[in-house]
């Protein structure tokens, strides 16, 4: 096995091979939405967050603003995240009211 800790040195320092250097961690809505429910799932579970489907994902410059929806004339809020395109960072999680 690896010496891990060598593996993040090195990547830390940039001297290691990288593809999100070609390429954007986040390209599509599919991946945005997968994203956020990584997140979402060990906050809200997953019956809470069943009700919001389907989950919409827009892109909105190098973010991803991902959230659940509700039934019509259904009050309450729903799940948002927010996710930086180029790299996957998870920026903000909240629940709307």
């Amino acid at each position: 096995m690896r010496d891990l800790s060598e593996y993040i040195e090195r990547a830390l320092r940039k001297e290691h091979h990288n593809v999100l250097s070609f390429r954007e961690a986040v390209p599509c809505a599919e991946t945005a939405i997968h994203i956020a429910l990584a997140v979402w799932l060990p906050v809200y579970g997953g019956r809470r967050l069943a009700g919001q489907e389907p989950f919409e994902a827009i892109r909105h410059g190098e973010f991803w603003f991902v959230c659940g929806t509700l039934p019509p004339r259904w009050l309450g809020g729903v799940a948002e995240a927010l996710i930086r395109a180029s790299n996957g960072e998870v920026l903000n999680v909240s629940h709307g009211r």
